[in-house]
């Protein structure tokens, strides 16, 4: 929600739903967004630095993990190949790149009915 700064108070706006609504074209956001993640299972993924990798490759806008997909880091740059993972307890944890292929693995994967989550990187 972002505030109205014309007039006397803040009004908020209805939450922006779209992936260019939540990004745009900003490239100065310096993380990425796993929506729809909640509490209930505290080692889900919920956001963390935007300096992935899939399969090797930078990673860049709307990603739906397979259970093939290996998540890294972009080495040496940003923590020097390592990432800050955010989790859905409040948790934050710094992650070395070999450590990083099993963390995205658990903290993304398919949970009972529920599908994989869904990665929102600018």
């Amino acid at each position: 929600m972002l505030p109205n700064t014309g007039g006397s108070g803040m009004v908020f706006s209805r939450p922006q739903t779209s992936d260019a609504a939540l990004f745009g074209h900003n490239d100065h956001v310096s993380y990425f967004l796993v929506p729809g993640t909640t509490d209930e299972e505290p080692d889900r993924i919920l956001g963390g630095d935007r300096n992935l990798t899939l399969n090797g490759t930078p990673a860049r806008g709307r990603i739906a993990p397979s259970t093939n997909d290996i998540f890294g880091f972009t080495s040496p740059s940003h923590h020097s190949g390592a990432g800050n993972l955010l989790f859905s307890d409040g948790s934050f944890q710094q992650v070395s790149i070999s450590k990083a292929a099993r963390t995205f693995s658990d903290g993304l994967s398919q949970r009972g009915t529920n599908p994989p989550s869904i990665l929102l990187i600018p």
